[in-house]
């Protein structure tokens, strides 16, 4: 005589019990990956920074410590951006942060939506047409253009680092930085953006720069309005003269020596 068994099974309650459990290690884990995924992205645009700034300390050396000027000799309003790629790096990549999603082919860059000027965001580089269009997300410290005193008719010896000597404090004088705009002419007295996410162009400095790329939720996430006094969240990458790269936070660029006559404010402008 065959004895039947009587196969057992998952009653509902064992089955909500087990998607209970499951439902709790995901809330616990995905906060854990988003964190590694933002600490990867920080990682590789601290690579992308040191890059370019190898790439510029290259071509100031060979030109005789003379900082690179704003426009080349040809006047083709090439900026850095062109001769740097051409002469010492030929990889894209390396002038956009990977927060900021480059478009492939450059030509299907898009002013984003949400942004009033129409250049990068947080999140998406910018595009600089010239001869030829290029897109990226750091800015070059514009008190770096070894001529760059021309252009705002202003005193060289005041502002600008002429030749690579006349930089002091190498160490907090930055080369480049994530920013909204090809470059940027931060000054002590300006006050930063109150869009962290689409920064402004009110002074063509610190409100260029002032995003919150690292350091927060997610690019996309930061705030669209800061009052002004409030504490700024959130920091970007900064290559610096001396070599070096680091994130800054926001709340602290004003203590970095982006001129040649800086003079750290007591207080952060509002």
């Amino acid at each position: 005589m065959k004895i039947r068994t009587k196969r057992g099974g998952f009653t509902l309650i064992e089955l909500l019990v087990v998607i209970a459990v499951i439902a709790i290690l995901a809330s616990l884990l995905l906060p854990a990956l988003a964190s590694a995924k933002r600490s990867s992205i920080d990682i590789n645009c601290i690579n992308n920074s040191k890059q370019m700034l190898l790439s510029m300390t290259m071509y100031v050396d060979d030109n005789g410590t003379h900082m690179i000027s704003y426009e080349d000799v040809s006047g083709d309003k090439a900026l850095w951006i062109a001769r740097l790629q051409v002469d010492y790096s030929a990889f894209q990549s390396t002038r956009c942060c990977p927060a900021t999603k480059p478009p492939d082919p450059v030509s299907k860059w898009k002013a984003p939506p949400d942004d009033p000027l129409g250049w990068g965001t947080a999140d998406y580089p910018w595009e600089w047409t010239g001869i030829v269009s290029n897109v990226g997300s750091y800015a070059l410290n514009g008190f770096c253009y070894g001529d760059g005193w021309v252009e705002d008719t202003g005193d060289p010896k005041t502002y600008f680092y002429q030749k690579l000597s006349d930089v002091t404090q190498s160490a907090t004088t930055p080369y480049f930085s994530d920013s909204i705009w090809v470059d940027g002419w931060p000054t002590e007295t300006e006050a930063p953006a109150t869009d962290l996410y689409a920064g402004a162009d009110n002074n063509g400095g610190m409100d260029r720069i002032t995003i919150a790329r690292h350091g927060y939720k997610a690019p996309g996430a930061a705030p669209r309005l800061v009052p002004a006094g409030k504490p700024l969240v959130g920091a970007i990458n900064v290559a610096f003269v001396d070599g070096h790269a680091a994130p800054v936070r926001l709340e602290q660029l004003w203590t970095l020596t982006w001129h040649a006559g800086w003079k750290t404010p007591a207080v952060r402008p509002n």
